[in-house]
């Protein structure tokens, strides 16, 4: 069933997000694994105004959260400046990682963004956040989420969405839709996380 996210959600969203990434695994200790999630998750919530989920015998099984148009976006801890400085006081009270290491963090962080806004700057009518849980793949709740969120932008008179990705993940399911690769950039964030390639993508689709 598809329906219009509710904040009860927001723990599933984050299980969802660490099945499919292994957050657990990749970073470590367990403490960082679960502050990344959280903000990973709930810093793309708050950049959107379209947050949907799709559910199966009342479980979360995949989700999706975008933005288009002039509609007011969904409100989190790290949502606008404050956000951003909870963000930053989290991550750096964080016990059990080196600030080295932090600091390192922070570094490619912004290498990330600065990379991929050389390519494209706007983050109007984007994709934010897109996951649907393994064990349910194929059974065509991505693709319901995606149609909802294109007809959304259609809706909002958007021209063309956006969205982000890398050479790990399964970037044919977007071509399915029509997108195509707007540029290519290198992320050391991506390759700190992935351990390979760190190549990253911004796929647009014309409307």
């Amino acid at each position: 069933m598809f329906r219009e996210y509710q904040t009860s959600d927001f723990d599933d969203c984050i299980a969802i997000v660490d099945q499919v990434w292994d957050f657990s695994n990749r970073f470590q200790p367990q403490s960082l694994a679960d502050l990344f999630l959280k903000i990973y998750v709930g810093g793309s919530l708050a950049a959107s105004n379209f947050a949907a989920v799709c559910e199966e015998e009342g479980i979360v099984k995949g989700f999706l959260f975008g933005s288009s148009g002039r509609l007011d976006l969904y409100k989190h801890e790290y949502s606008g400046f404050w956000g951003n400085l909870t963000f930053l006081r989290q991550f750096l009270l964080l016990r059990g990682v080196p600030l080295k290491k932090k600091f390192f963090y922070l570094k490619i962080i912004g290498k990330h963004e600065q990379a991929r806004t050389r390519i494209e700057s706007s983050r109007d009518n984007e994709v934010n956040l897109f996951a649907v849980a393994p064990n349910t793949q194929g059974k065509g709740f991505g693709k319901l989420l995606m149609n909802e969120y294109i007809t959304f932008c259609q809706n909002n008179n958007a021209r063309r969405i956006t969205l982000e990705t890398d050479k790990e993940c399964n970037y044919k399911f977007y071509e399915h839709f029509g997108f195509t690769i707007k540029g290519e950039f290198y992320s050391a964030l991506q390759k700190e996380y992935s351990g390979k390639s760190g190549d990253s993508f911004v796929y647009e689709l014309i409307l």
